[in-house]
């Protein structure tokens, strides 16, 4: 599913089985390879979603505004992915705050959520 916000990319950065998949959320500042080594740590049918997260160009919105407009089209472009099973959820820096509340929006609307793990968040 392609995302009609320009602030949210979804990547697939490995396929797996039907299980639920492991969800990184990304910043933009960061380097795209961030996860790739505990993605090779990981067991081999682990289905792993890379959720890259753009700064706004409405610098004239509040973070607040931003967050739930990002949020938002997280949980639209990741719920078809889950289709309702366990998912798993890692944030790095200020973006943990978008994993935190893409968790709690997936596991209202979609299914459960295994963990929500926040690294280095603020």
């Amino acid at each position: 599913m392609r995302s009609t916000d320009p602030m949210v990319v979804v990547t697939t950065k490995r396929p797996g089985p039907s299980h639920g998949p492991l969800v990184v959320v990304t910043p933009a500042w960061a380097e795209p390879d961030q996860y790739d080594e505990l993605i090779a740590a990981l067991s081999g049918d682990t289905t792993v979603v890379s959720l890259e997260v753009w700064e706004s160009p409405d610098s004239d919105k509040s973070q607040f505004h931003q967050l739930e407009r990002v949020t938002e089209e997280a949980v639209r472009l990741v719920a078809p992915l889950a289709a309702g099973r366990p998912t798993a959820i890692v944030g790095y820096s200020t973006d943990g705050i978008v994993a935190h509340e893409l968790g709690r929006r997936l596991g209202e609307s979609s299914g459960p959520v295994r963990v929500v793990a926040l690294l280095d968040t603020f």
